[in-house]
């Protein structure tokens, strides 16, 4: 599959989102999700072009080429600003649907400079180029849902410390409740930049070491709910089948 496939298919992914964001009848707890949902797509899909697409588009060695993924960067550094705020917002305001709309109004431009220019350029490259880029990026997706099913059961072990704990955090520190609570480690494990280090750390550490600590943490006794959260990280950004396997 090749990389600007993959792509396509991100981007379509983020368009539904943004539909299913701003449609009526969403309550408080259903938007919260689905905002969720788009801010790790987007950390996680801007992750992947910048240290994948990005850079071989830089090899044609074009001016056109230089240009347009100059103007790409800048466009994310704008789109991680805005999609930033979305967590401090009200979900049920005005204000925050604006921000969306505005969010929305400027991935769509971004991702329709990219299918009708950049992947044009892309084209360039090669089809054996752009199939090797899509493994690439298929095996940086899978490290990706690895990781994330390495966070998702530290937080999950973390809630139990935490659920024991908890009287004697209260006793022995004398911390209230609220300041414990955000200082808890299951709570640092999900916080709003969760997907863009989840990423980076998928990027940076060797694979041998992400695939042994899986094989060794998670292995075969990966929960349901790690699994459909695999099977969706995966599927979202191109990768079909079952990762836990």
């Amino acid at each position: 599959m090749k990389v600007t496939e993959i792509l396509r298919e991100q981007h379509s992914e983020v368009r539904a989102l943004f539909k299913k964001i701003t449609a009526n009848g969403h309550n408080v707890r259903e938007r919260n999700a689905l905002v969720d949902q788009l801010i790790a797509a987007l950390q996680v899909h801007t992750r992947l072009e910048e240290t994948i697409f990005y850079p071989a588009l830089r090899e044609l060695d074009t001016k056109k080429a230089e240009e347009t993924v100059l103007e790409s960067y800048e466009e994310h550094n704008i789109v991680d600003f805005l999609m930033g705020q979305l967590p401090q917002m009200d979900p049920t305001s005005e204000r925050f649907l604006a921000r969306v709309r505005v969010l929305q109004s400027l991935v769509d431009e971004h991702v329709t400079e990219e299918e009708e220019e950049m992947f044009k350029q892309a084209e360039k490259l090669g089809a054996d180029e752009l199939e090797a880029l899509g493994e690439q990026m298929r095996t940086q997706i899978e490290e990706i849902a690895r990781v994330n099913a390495l966070v998702e059961r530290a937080a999950a072990v973390a809630e139990r410390g935490e659920r024991i704990a908890g009287r004697w955090l209260d006793l022995g520190f004398g911390l209230p409740r609220r300041i414990a609570s955000a200082l808890a480690p299951s709570r640092l494990l999900r916080l709003d930049q969760r997907a863009m280090w989840v990423a980076a750390i998928a990027a940076s550490v060797p694979k041998w070491i992400v695939d042994g600590a899986y094989d060794l943490w998670v292995g075969r006794s990966v929960s349901p709910r790690e699994r459909r959260s695999m099977t969706e990280v995966g599927r979202r950004f191109g990768v079909s089948g079952d990762l836990a396997a």
